[in-house]
């Protein structure tokens, strides 16, 4: 006889179940960028440009389209595998063994039921305290924060640039190549052409977006909450009481971690330029204490 199953197993087998589920839109991305790169590379650089006659074209379109694809690639990986920077571990022990009165800088997370760094939120789908948290992205399974956030940047950058690249470079294949291919290979190469027009609009704007954070120096969750947050970010620090703390025209709290747009930028993609769009580390600091317009007068 079968023995029955236990209710801590069941719920073990539903928590499986629920972290397959939630791996499906990094499938289905990769998925379009296989298929994608299947229909530019294969059918209409390969096949259609080159088996006409048309090699230089065709190998420049490749050249380009391969570099590109590799940095989306890295980027993709990247943003989904790198830490965004958790609070855990020594970190713990160094917070707890902080002082704790009016003087500590230090927020306190009553779910995680500790201490937790300015600018550190906590996820309740990672379940932690992560590091200047921007969201939790459903569509990479992970949370944006400290640690990964040049690396989702970029993928919304490159995804946008080789859209865009794609479907222009597809266009072409309406005034070099007069023959028609099969209608099943016309369909495929037409609709690739416009999911890239589509991808490349709203990436673009998905990456302006989170520009516009950067050079203010804020995160997703600051921008929503700005005032809230700065009134608290540093609450406990006598240097940012109500009296003393800056504020704008308006009269509403200022950001005090915008040191200017150039230094945000800075902070984020790092001071030389040849790796501003290079999917590798540049990101300034550790993720638990950050230059405010104090430090910078």
């Amino acid at each position: 006889m079968r023995r029955p199953i236990t209710p801590s197993e069941h719920s073990g087998v539903v928590q499986c179940m629920i972290r397959a589920v939630l791996w499906l839109p990094v499938l289905l991305i990769a998925a379009i960028i296989g298929y994608t790169y299947f229909t530019y590379a294969i059918l209409f650089c390969i096949a259609q440009l080159m088996g006409n006659g048309w090699w230089k074209i065709g190998s420049c379109y490749l050249l380009i389209y391969h570099a590109m694809a590799a940095m989306l690639c890295v980027s993709f990986w990247r943003a989904v595998f790198e830490s965004p920077g958790y609070v855990n571990g020594a970190q713990d022990q160094l917070l707890e063994n902080e002082r704790t009165d009016e003087h500590s800088s230090r927020l306190f997370c009553s779910k995680c039921n500790k201490r937790r760094p300015p600018r550190a939120h906590h996820c309740s789908m990672c379940e932690k305290c992560v590091l200047k948290m921007d969201h939790h992205c459903p569509v990479i399974n992970n949370c944006v924060g400290w640690g990964n956030y040049k690396f989702f940047l970029l993928l919304l950058f490159w995804g946008s640039a080789l859209s865009a690249y794609g479907a222009l470079t597809l266009m072409t294949k309406y005034l070099m190549v007069f023959d028609m291919d099969a209608p099943f290979v016309e369909l495929q190469v037409g609709a690739t052409m416009i999911m890239g027009i589509g991808y490349a609009f709203a990436l673009a704007i998905f990456f302006l977006v989170h520009l516009r954070l950067v050079l203010m120096n804020q995160t997703t969750l600051e921008d929503i909450g700005a005032q809230s947050h700065y009134a608290t970010a540093c609450g406990d620090c006598p240097v940012w009481d109500p009296q003393t703390r800056p504020k704008l025209p308006s009269g509403d709290f200022a950001n005090i971690y915008d040191l200017g747009a150039e230094e945000n930028f800075r902070s984020v993609f790092g001071r030389n330029p040849w790796t501003w769009a290079v999917p590798v580390r540049t990101v300034a600091g550790d993720g638990w204490e950050f230059p405010t317009i104090a430090q910078s007068v």
